[in-house]
């Protein structure tokens, strides 16, 4: 799954753009370049923490391209430079850490011969979205009440991968506490009818990690009422429309409900 950053990159490497697999070639030695970056990122960079180690290695990066500017001692193989070669950055936003690390070199686009040539810190200012607190939350959630029956490589899908918001209709338990009075309970169960259920949902295989809850429409005041392991039908069933894919899930909210 290709995860977009923050609109500043353009400004770090002149125009940049998502390199697009034109076949299947194309895909396989972007792969192949993407797990050489990986390597050579792990290897170059032991101030991250395990988790953040976990997430280079479960998360595919953003392939970024520029002109292939530079010393011609950098090029490596492409010291005979022509128009065509472009230097490429291989870029992974990592939670926790407020640089972007980015593995350059130099190729043609479809990068059959794209090496890593030297890993770049650089910081960025990254504004809050949202949906964080409704991440942060369920990921939370599925540590402390979840993993019985999930794999590890199911438990890290929803620890270092993003999900799919949408509009959903589970059904949920409204559950209350014992002290509360009847004009609370009331009250809450009002606050429900005004607001909208939002659930996130990670695809597990033929599973689905669902973890639902009511906002606004801005995604304020969203809370877990419902969170469990779902099968794909029963997850599309209740799917009313996708706010946001994984792909786009780190843009501002109202980008996602002009595209709806």
């Amino acid at each position: 799954m290709k995860k977009s950053l923050i609109g500043s990159f353009a400004a770090l490497c002149g125009v940049l753009a998502l390199l697009s697999a034109g076949c299947k070639s194309d895909q396989f030695y972007q792969s192949r370049a993407a797990d050489d970056a990986r390597e050579f990122l792990l290897e170059h960079a032991p101030e991250l923490t395990a988790d953040q180690v976990c997430y280079v290695r479960y998360n595919d990066p953003l392939l970024l391209v520029g002109e292939g500017v530079g010393d011609p001692n950098d090029l490596g193989p492409w010291q005979q430079s022509s128009s065509y070669i472009r230097q490429i950055c291989v870029a992974w936003e990592i939670p926790g850490r407020d640089e972007i690390y980015m593995v350059c070199g130099f190729s043609e686009e479809r990068m059959q011969y794209w090496s890593p040539n030297r890993l770049i810190r650089k910081k960025f200012h990254k504004s809050a979205q949202a949906q964080d607190p409704m991440l942060s939350q369920s990921r939370e959630y599925l540590l402390h009440n979840l993993t019985d029956g999930l794999t590890t490589a199911e438990i890290n899908l929803v620890r270092y991968t993003y999900p799919t918001l949408v509009e959903s209709n589970f059904d949920v338990n409204f559950k209350t506490n014992l002290d509360e009075s009847a004009d609370a309970v009331a009250a809450k169960k009002e606050m429900l009818t005004k607001n909208k259920q939002y659930s996130l949902i990670w695809e597990l295989g033929d599973r689905r990690a669902v973890f639902t809850g009511y906002s606004t429409e801005e995604l304020a005041g969203w809370n877990i009422l419902f969170a469990g392991i779902l099968t794909a039908d029963e997850a599309k069933q209740h799917t009313l429309s996708v706010v946001k894919t994984p792909e786009n899930f780190n843009t501002p909210l109202m980008e996602s409900v002009k595209e709806r």
